[in-house]
């Protein structure tokens, strides 16, 4: 058994303000309270150890797991704002790991709302989903112009489609750097070596600008 670290940032306003004075609970897959925080000035709360499987589990190929521990976090100021409720967030061996929050205002005359967000499982120890390739089969019609990009151009935003490219699903904007860090986060696992973190980042980064750059996607009559 080994043991990480975990710090939780609370903020409202895409992380504009921080959210001093919140409740923090930190349970365990049973239910049970380890912890009961509260943050600070900033927003942050205390660094706290929790026990997770040993970080060998992580580098052995062959290895059946588990790899992770997971624990709910619930984020808390009533009367302020909506309580947040984060299941299955991933604790590694010797790894510290950060949790943002962001906190949504209660609106006015309103009862005590919660928001529940279920953190998946990473990607790593999932089958591989192969891309489509060519057209659907029945495409839609292009609501754009084409566009060929004359240089490869590293974008503050990007597209994302939340599923499968041929599955029906949700798109989102979000920060380029953001969706590399939750690639990265879902992909391979925080307990590899610095080179091997490296090298897959750089990776995930080279697939996605080549999917923009070359526009992919759209070439294929999607909206992301």
């Amino acid at each position: 058994m080994g043991l990480g670290f975990l710090t939780i940032q609370a903020h409202t306003g895409n992380d504009a303000l921080p959210v001093s004075g919140a409740t923090v609970i930190i349970r365990d897959s049973t239910g049970k309270i380890l912890y009961d925080l509260t943050t600070n000035e900033v927003g942050s709360t205390e660094k706290i150890s929790l026990f997770a499987p040993a970080k060998a589990h992580t580098l052995t190929p062959e290895d059946t797991g588990p790899f992770f521990a997971t624990y709910q976090v619930d984020v808390m100021l009533p009367g302020k704002f909506i309580t947040e409720i984060v299941h299955d967030v991933q604790i590694f061996d010797t790894i510290e790991s950060i949790l943002p929050v962001n906190m949504l205002p209660l609106p006015l005359n309103s009862e005590q709302l919660v928001d529940e967000i279920e953190i998946a499982a990473p990607a790593i120890g999932l089958p591989i989903k192969r891309e489509q390739v060519g057209p659907p089969a029945d495409p839609a019609p292009t609501p754009f112009a084409p566009f060929a990009l004359r240089e490869v151009v590293i974008p503050d935003f990007i597209t994302v489609h939340l599923g499968h490219p041929s599955a029906s699903a949700r798109n989102v904007r979000v920060r380029f750097s953001d969706y590399i860090k939750n690639v990265a986060s879902s992909e391979i696992y925080p307990t590899w070596p610095q080179a091997a973190l490296e090298a897959n980042i750089l990776a995930q980064i080279s697939f996605a600008l080549n999917r923009v750059f070359t526009e992919w996607y759209r070439s294929r009559r999607s909206c992301f």
